[in-house]
């Protein structure tokens, strides 16, 4: 359980002294973990809650300690509380008629044939409009994302070793995939996946297409 789930499951199930005993543990765990709570009790209580959803130990024991009203973790003296902000909801994108989604399909197309054309002679190769590329021992994989039924374009960038996807056949049984073409560490049905180390938005106005 996440330590900001495990300290509201004991607000709304224990007590408060339950969550002030996982919170001054965790605390105590860890010096980053002390310092990183110190910071961020100090800005939230200057600036107030942040708007983001938080992570790290030190932030959540932070913001644990102003909403709950729970005592410093390290002097247990009062703290005063500060009003949480509450999160902008935000704004349904207008949705596209049927005419802009097949105008939309036909630029996918025309962007995955431009970036074929492209790759020519670069060490990249492409698949379903996808780019990869075995770059020093690294498995490389950029995919172009245009959104076919919303006005939004982006890159994702994700990489892992290559001798990593091996490994794995190895241990399911599947060592011969190691002689299937690279595009199979994309597309095949036993790989391994790696979470997206980049997101960039594209500016669709900048795409130029062609000669």
């Amino acid at each position: 359980m996440w330590l900001s789930s495990a300290l509201d499951f004991l607000m709304c199930f224990g007590s408060r002294d339950d969550a002030l005993a996982l919170a001054r543990r965790v605390f105590l765990e860890k010096d980053d973990i002390q310092d990183r709570y110190r910071s961020s009790l100090a800005q939230y209580q200057t600036l107030g809650m942040p708007r983001h959803l938080l992570s790290a130990y030190g932030d959540v024991l932070a913001a644990a300690t102003l909403v709950f009203g729970l005592p410093d973790l390290e002097t247990l003296a009062p703290v005063a509380s500060v009003p949480l902000l509450q999160r902008e909801e935000p704004e349904e994108p207008k949705a596209l008629s049927r005419t802009e989604q097949k105008a939309r399909r036909v630029l996918s197309k025309a962007v995955a044939a431009e970036l074929r054309a492209r790759a020519k002679g670069t060490g990249w190769r492409v698949s379903q409009g996808w780019l990869f590329r075995d770059d020093d021992g690294w498995f490389v994989e950029v995919r172009p994302m245009l959104h076919l039924a919303q006005r939004t374009s982006w890159l994702e960038l994700r990489a892992k070793p290559m001798s990593i996807d091996p490994i794995f056949w190895e241990i399911v049984g599947t060592q011969n995939s190691d002689k299937l073409p690279i595009s199979f560490r994309v597309f095949g049905a036993f790989t391994v996946t790696t979470p997206t180390l980049a997101k960039v938005e594209i500016d669709e106005g900048s795409l130029v297409l062609g000669p």
